[in-house]
Parts: structure tokens; sequence; C-alpha cells
């Protein structure tokens, strides 16, 4: 008798140790099986892996999220949307703050995601940060660099060559305007667009031009086709002076490329970085003295070193560490 008792109690034990195994076997098997999932999912890129390590991925609902609601092509329930918005804007907050780089993809999430949450208009938060914007900046008069906040024969600091400045003779102001020429305009509709292809199929382009002001960025395409998505109204657009250095060989040998080119934009400023680095002064001046020399309807404006640099000069000390 007790030999049977043992003998059931072993096989009780085998039983119990096979089970055991088996089910620790299947959990491993699945999470293999979900990794591979994953990271078939995200195109085996760098980038794209980096997407399971960004701080959004806790905003994304889960597979097994249930919901009485329909669920939108955005992963994100109606039901549930205004929370998942919070969290989307919870992760931007803390990402800004945290001194760290992010992927390409996590913005691009973002992005992505904050364009199908609800906005609200709320004057007195624009109001707050336009106020601020005022107290710390001064945009209004020292947005570019003009006659008025840069008089003759004072030296101006470069914004990242800050220990370097450039001394301003007669002929350098007589490139820079008397004042700052929006002082006296005060947009209500603005619109920046960007040029990093999001406006791709959005059909936008009506609404853009129908703003009073227009921000481009680095003499992007207007014409043809895509004027669709990104509209041909420009008031003012960027220069990167890399591009007038390789695109258009420092315009030594292209000068009518570059003024056909830039004849879509019709009488818009180009604004360039003339005093953020010594080696942009140059190719800045150039494209100046170019437009005046044939008689442009642009004009060109430069960005005022100190506006730019005024976010490291008002960190608190104890955030510059």
């Amino acid at each position: 008798m007790r030999a049977v008792i043992a003998l059931v109690a072993l096989l009780g034990s085998l039983l119990l140790f096979v089970c055991l195994l088996w089910l620790t076997a299947d959990g491993s098997l699945r999470a293999r099986s979900w990794e591979k999932e994953a990271a078939a999912g995200t195109a085996g890129t760098p980038q794209a892996r980096r997407k399971l390590r960004s701080p959004l991925a806790s905003a994304q609902p889960g597979p097994g999220s249930q919901n009485r609601t329909a669920h939108n092509k955005n992963g994100i329930y109606s039901h549930d949307q205004a929370l998942k918005c919070k969290e989307i804007q919870d992760n931007i907050l803390s990402s800004s703050v945290k001194k760290k780089r992010y992927s390409e993809n996590y913005y691009l999430q973002i992005v992505t995601k904050l364009q199908h949450c609800a906005w609200k208009r709320r004057p007195e938060e624009y109001e707050k940060f336009r106020s601020e914007l005022a107290s710390c900046c001064d945009a209004a008069h020292n947005f570019i660099v003009s006659q008025n906040n840069t008089p003759l024969g004072s030296n101006l600091s470069y914004e990242v060559d800050h220990k370097k400045a450039i001394h301003i003779t007669e002929d350098i102001f007589r490139m820079l305007p008397a004042s700052p020429p929006f002082l006296s305009h005060p947009f209500k509709h603005c619109a920046v667009v960007g040029n990093g292809g999001i406006l791709k199929n959005s059909s936008c382009g009506i609404e853009i031009d129908n703003s009073d002001f227009v921000f481009r960025c680095n003499l992007p395409p207007t014409t043809g086709s895509i004027s669709k998505d990104v509209g041909n109204k420009t008031n003012l657009v960027t220069v990167n002076p890399s591009i007038i250095a390789q695109k258009y060989k420092k315009l030594k040998a292209k000068k009518m490329t570059f003024l056909q080119n830039i004849a879509v934009y019709g009488d818009a400023f180009l604004l360039l970085p003339a005093f953020s680095f010594r080696s942009n002064t140059a190719a800045s001046f150039k494209v100046y003295h170019t437009l005046h020399e044939f008689g442009a309807k642009q004009r060109a404006i430069f960005f005022h070193p100190s506006l730019v640099s005024v976010d490291e000069t008002n960190q608190n000390p104890e955030e510059k560490t």
C-alpha cells in the first residue's frame, strides 16, 4: 500500500514538473513571437527600432484595450481621446525638460497624433505666451538687425562665436533697414510652413495662402502640383548659407539661376543668419549684393544674434549645468 502511495506521489510530481516546464516554454515562445512581430513592424531600420524606446510609447493604446466606442484610424478611441491627448501633451512636456535627444520618429509620432487631437482656442493662454515672449525677447524690435538697434561704429557679437564680433562699418550699416519692417504690421493670421513633407496630400494650400503672413524655410518649392498642399504665397523665407554655397556656388557663377528660382517668392523678405557664425557672413552679404545689383523684388534681412541666443541667456543658472 505504501508503495502504491509513493508511486502516485512520484507520478504527480512528474506531471507537475512537466506542466511547469510547458508553461515556461510557451511563455518564452510567445515572448519571442512578439519580439519578431515588433521587429517586423518597424521595418528593421535603426530609426524605426528606436520608436519602441521612445517615451511616447506610454501614450499608445494597448492592443487589448476595450471600449464601446468605435476605434478610429489613429489608434485613439473616441471616448478616450481627451485622455490620450493629455498623455501626449504630458510626454511633450517631460521630453522638453530632459536634456537628451530623441529619435526623429519620436517627433513624427507626436505630430501625427496631435493632428487628430481636438483643439480648443484659449485666449488667456496665447495672451500669456505673447506676454512671456515680449518680456524675454522683444521680437518686435530685435527680430532682425536694423539701423535702430545696431548703431554705426558698434561691434555686434556673433550668436555662436559670441567671443567674436563684427564692426558695423558704413557699408554694413547701409545694408540694414532703417527700422524693423514689421513694427507697423500686426498680423492676425500667420502660417509657418516647414519643408519636412508633412503637408504632402494635405490640400492645405488654400488655407495657407489665406493667411495674412506666410513664413517658409530654406527656399522650398511652391509651384506646380505641390502648391495645392503648401500654397505659394510667401512673405518671408529663410535662407541657409549652405544652400548659397553648395547649390549656387557662392553666387559666383549662378547668380541668374538664383534670381530665377527666387522669383516665385514675389517681394518676400529673404532672412539670413549672417551673424550666427563668421563663416555665414560673406554668403549672406553676397545675397544682399546680388539682389541689389539686379534690382530684384526681394529684400535680404538678417537675424539679430541677440534674439536667436536669448533662450540661453535667460535660462535659470541651475539649468545651465
